[in-house]
């Protein structure tokens, strides 16, 4: 009797014991889940609706909703293959709260991994969403932030906004989507930093889409890069790159107005390196760089009228560094604005065969078509100049009081830093006043 209590009693702890190990919220098992070509075994957690600001407390490892002290939900992994549910649904919500470390698998047609709908102050962070219908979408949520994370081989969209504003998509990586980052209906939203590869389309803004910036991406190796698609209008496009696009790598289309894009790279595109096409009025291209494209690095056609292009780079593509006009049904293009342009050795690299100009008052002012010409008479040829990043419009690039030329072939500083050896004298000064090394 005494050992068969002995052996109950062990029985009872070993029973407490388990108990204590597992979490009552969230119903637990152990699946096989494939991730970067390995077979993993992981905890599953069961898919979950939070519907009001309350229902964070079930779900929560801490924080009570404050700005300062937001809910923390974290850890879960979700498998929502064959329910016919999302795998995270957070919806009509205003308290502050942080997703992060979660991995959201498998969610069937019509589902998303995770979905905020009328959300604000969300934030979702180091997370994963694969092979889902869609990955990640907000919808008519406002003020949250997605970051880090890695959306990739969903059926239609890595990352989904829609009527969602002043929104943050910074650091994420989506791959393998048909859509990467999609933007429809929204304003005011900031994206930047985010990798985008091997999808359809890499970035994309459809419908009416206002006041976006859209900064410091790259979009490479998809079939488009950048896309401003249908009523897209006055966004800030900056110093992103969309280079290695089967299709174009920035491309604006129908009735896009009023966008601003500087500094970026649409560089080794199979199509167009950069895109004007149906009705693209009043949009602004400066210090973008369009090389190596396989045919045109600026293509601007069907009625796409009084853009400005000014300071731009457009070498070695394949057929006309840039066109203006018709092709499609030969309805033209009106008024464009051309000046400061570096159109060199595209084609056959005969001057002649830089520009085809087929619209009806284009202007060209002071644009390069001539690769072995010196513009600025500094005693460095045209493209010499754009292959060093020096400017062929300018024969002092630097201010420092040496021509280009002089600095370049005589006396061997750098023609685009003022102070080469940056002891806090220019090298003017340096060299004429104080006779000192530059």
């Amino acid at each position: 009797m005494r050992k068969l209590v002995k052996v109950f009693s062990v029985i009872i702890i070993c029973s407490l014991f388990t108990m204590g190990l597992c979490r009552v919220n969230h119903p637990e098992g152990v699946i096989p889940v494939h991730e970067s070509s390995k077979e993993l075994q992981i905890k599953a957690d069961l898919p979950f609706n939070i519907t009001t600001n309350a229902d964070f407390d079930l779900y929560d490892s801490g924080g009570n909703g404050q700005p300062s002290t937001p809910w923390i939900l974290e850890n879960y992994v979700i498998n929502a293959s064959g329910l016919g549910v999302h795998g995270i649904l957070i919806n009509n919500t205003d308290a502050y709260f942080i997703l992060r470390n979660c991995t959201v698998i498998n969610a069937s047609v019509g589902f998303n991994g995770i979905r905020l709908e009328n959300v604000t102050n969300g934030k979702i962070t180091n997370t994963t969403v694969a092979r889902n219908d869609w990955g990640i979408a907000l919808a008519y949520s406002n003020y949250n932030v997605l970051t880090n994370i890695t959306a990739h081989d969903n059926t239609i969209f890595g990352i989904y906004l829609g009527g969602a504003h002043n929104n943050v998509v910074t650091n994420n990586t989506v791959y393998e989507n048909s859509e990467g980052i999609y933007l429809s209906g929204a304003s005011n939203n900031t994206v930047t930093d985010n990798i985008a590869f091997n999808n359809t389309y890499g970035i994309q803004l459809i419908w009416p889409n206002t006041n976006n910036t859209l900064a410091r991406n790259t979009a490479n190796h998809n079939t488009y890069g950048i896309y401003l698609h249908r009523n897209s209008d006055s966004n800030r496009v900056t110093n992103n790159t969309a280079n290695y696009n089967t299709g174009h790598g920035i491309c604006l289309d129908h009735f896009c107005d009023g966008n601003n894009l500087t500094g970026n790279t649409a560089n080794d595109n199979t199509q167009y390196g950069i895109y004007l096409y149906d009705f693209c009025y009043s949009n602004t291209f400066t210090n973008n760089t369009a090389n190596n494209n396989t045919q045109y690095g600026i293509r601007v056609e069907y009625d796409s009228d009084q853009n400005d292009f000014i300071d731009n780079e457009v070498t070695y593509n394949g057929d006309y560094g840039v066109r203006v006009g018709p092709a499609v049904m030969v309805i033209t293009c009106d008024n464009n604005y051309f000046y400061h342009n570096s159109i060199l050795q595209n084609k056959d690299g005969l001057p002649g065969n830089q520009i085809l100009d087929e619209g009806i008052g284009t202007t060209w002012i002071e644009n390069l078509v001539n690769a072995s010409g010196d513009f600025d008479g500094d005693g460095v040829l045209n493209y010499d100049e754009v292959s060093l990043g020096t400017n062929p419009f300018l024969s002092d690039t630097d201010g420092d009081g040496l021509n280009d030329g002089a600095e370049i072939l005589l006396y061997f500083t750098n023609a685009t830093n003022p102070d080469t050896d940056g002891d806090g004298l220019n090298d003017s000064a340096e060299l004429f006043i104080y006779l000192t090394n530059a």
